[in-house]
């Protein structure tokens, strides 16, 4: 009993009752703003795009009709033949499935008897600026060693220098 007169004494000291109005109060506000807010947002249309790829357009159907109607959406076609198989990289592709395909992508159609049974949809490998070749040697003919020691030296720093620039490339 003791503890229960505690209980009321401390809510009582605290305005429990005062707090609890409080925040049903501001929870009334935010839902009023919020009502607001969405009632005055205006819908935009979407951009306009091109029609997405189905794979129901691809998977089943005749491979050149297939890649007659790609060809014009400015994607690169490769036919394969379909080998039914489980690989390493069979995780990546069921990713690729759910990727829509965009202008310079390459899509490979992999098909049996004329038919597209699988494609997946990859993006191009980016060009790497490849630094200008420097000549080997003026001479034609093999100088002393310790030039040729040097030379070599002097290509694996080089070769060390691209590798280190070849990740921040691929960015």
């Amino acid at each position: 009993m003791e503890q229960l007169q505690q209980l009321i004494a401390w809510s009582q000291s605290n305005d429990v009752l005062g707090r609890w109005r409080e925040v049903r109060q501001r929870g009334t506000v935010a839902r009023s703003a919020a009502r607001v807010a969405v009632t005055r947002v205006q819908p935009r249309p979407a951009p306009a795009s091109a029609p997405r790829i189905l794979s129901s357009d691809i998977v089943g159907q005749p491979a050149d009709h297939v890649e007659e109607a790609l060809s014009g959406r400015g994607v690169v076609i490769r036919r394969e033949r379909f080998e039914p198989r489980v690989s390493l990289s069979a995780v990546s592709d069921v990713a690729a499935l759910f990727r829509d395909a965009q202008p310079g992508d390459e899509i490979t159609l992999y098909e049996e008897a004329g038919t597209v049974r699988y494609f997946t949809i990859a993006k191009p490998p980016a060009a790497i600026p490849r630094a200008p070749a420097q000549p080997l040697a003026e001479a034609a003919e093999p100088g002393p060693p310790a030039d040729l020691a040097d030379r070599v030296t002097a290509l694996e720093q080089e070769l060390a220098t691209l590798r280190a620039q070849l990740p921040k490339r691929r960015t």
